[in-house]
């Protein structure tokens, strides 16, 4: 009976920590400045303009956006015509399947949250904006004068 109680004890904890693993942790994870996040927050919006239209489309923040990269991003999202809806933590769990085709006129509004982290390479950024069911991703470097520029094209994950 004992052992029973041990093995039912052992799965039970073993299933929450992997439920605890699987679970994707959103916001900003790097140590950069203002200034620094404001330049990648420039460039999801100028990303996301092409993809969605702005006096068309309202964003809801999935997360709450209080860094320095989300503020600017509801900041300049908004300043190019995008309405935003920032996170309140009540009856936001449906998630929307926005997905544009070529030359969309898509109409209504789309979830987002974002991830802002470090690979583990000194001044190498990643930025992962999560659209609905979908994410697009872009790497950014800081030189030795601190300028954040992309290292290379958004990337859409299939």
């Amino acid at each position: 009976m004992k052992t029973l109680k041990l093995k039912t004890l052992i799965i039970l904890v073993s299933v929450l920590l992997v439920s605890g693993c699987s679970r994707q942790h959103y916001g900003n994870f790097s140590n950069l400045s203002l200034d620094q996040n404001s330049i990648m927050a420039e460039s999801v919006a100028t990303r996301l303009s092409t993809l969605y239209p702005p006096a068309l489309t309202k964003i809801n923040m999935k997360m709450d956006a209080t860094d320095a990269f989300g503020k600017s991003l509801i900041n300049q999202l908004r300043d190019r015509g995008y309405s935003v809806q920032e996170y309140s933590g009540k009856g936001q769990d449906r998630i929307n399947d926005a997905s544009p085709g070529e030359n969309s006129k898509y109409q209504g509004s789309i979830d987002l949250s974002y991830i802002v982290d470090s690979l583990g390479i000194q001044d190498f950024y990643r930025v992962t904006i999560n659209i609905g069911k979908q994410s697009i991703s872009r790497g950014f470097v800081v030189d030795n004068s601190g300028k954040v520029s992309s290292a290379g094209a958004w990337v859409r994950k299939e």
